[in-house]
């Protein structure tokens, strides 16, 4: 039989022993936690001044907004849909709007499918029979250049042969939803945003149909790359007494709490500004 003696271990090995048990689990631990440095996000250069074309103290605020310069003028709008509701376009006509955005359709921002806006039609005949100028806007939630491809083509055959006025709208925004559900074009970067916009674009125009960018602010400054889409007009969409967007854009949309007769629900007012010697 044999008795295993016990070694007697010196206060000072102890610590050093245990020392080494902490500096080596630290050791461990930041190796598991160990990151991969972030990318640098792409770089997206806009500044907040007044586009300066406009001389924004001739602007003209009482009631809806219009502008007047020895080079533009302006047309007083609103952008609807299905949330508008049932629209009643002869008093829309008499409450002095020049012209009308119209949905025509959206892809659901979770499940990706395509929609008709469910009164596309009745305002698109409502409009044109008050003679109201009539453009369309595609509300776009793409993930690939494919599906915006796939947008402008679903726009394209519900259009048909029926006449517009004005450019077709390529609408690109997050959704955000308050069950916590993500929107399906969450962590694009913007040379995919751009690329998927371009592609629309491009689309809607080998079709013989004009194109207009819209965007907001948020957009504007993080998810556009500018320098790609120098040739399509934009449409700007800012709630402040003046828009604060130095490139050129030739809709400002002003207001998400209109009131317009014949409208039961708020809706969205715009002013165009047009070129004096581009006029009929």
């Amino acid at each position: 039989m044999h008795i295993k003696k016990e070694i007697l271990k010196s206060p000072i090995f102890v610590i050093i022993e245990i020392l080494s048990i902490i500096f080596f689990g630290l050791f461990i631990v930041s190796q598991i936690t160990k990151q991969e440095p972030e990318p640098e996000p792409e770089e997206i250069k806009i500044e907040l001044i007044p586009y300066t074309n406009y001389n924004w103290s001739l602007l003209n605020t009482d009631g809806y907004y219009s502008y007047e310069d020895d080079n533009y003028t302006s047309l007083v709008g609103i952008d609807v849909a299905a949330h508008q509701e049932t629209i009643d376009w002869p008093k829309v006509k008499e409450a002095g709007i020049d012209f009308s955005y119209i949905r025509i359709g959206y892809r659901g921002a979770a499940e990706g499918i395509l929609h008709e806006d469910l009164e596309f039609e009745n305002n698109y005949e409502g409009a044109k029979e008050n003679n109201i100028q009539v453009g369309i806007y595609w509300y776009s939630q793409p993930i690939s250049i494919e599906e915006a491809i796939e947008e402008a083509d679903f726009v394209l055959d519900i259009l048909g042969d029926r006449d517009i006025d004005l450019p077709i709208v390529y609408d690109l925004e997050e959704t955000f939803f308050y069950d916590g559900t993500q929107s399906r074009m969450r962590g694009l970067k913007p040379s995919e945003y751009t690329k998927m916009a371009v592609a629309f674009c491009n689309e809607i125009l080998k079709n013989h149909h004009d194109v207009m960018i819209y965007t907001n602010l948020d957009w504007a400054l993080n998810h556009y790359v500018w320098s790609e889409l120098e040739d399509i007009p934009i449409w700007f969409a800012q709630y402040d007494t003046i828009p604060r967007f130095k490139r050129p854009f030739v809709m400002w949309q002003y207001s998400d709490a209109g009131k317009v007769d014949g409208i039961d629900t708020n809706v969205d007012l715009d002013i165009m500004f047009i070129r004096k010697n581009d006029q009929n």
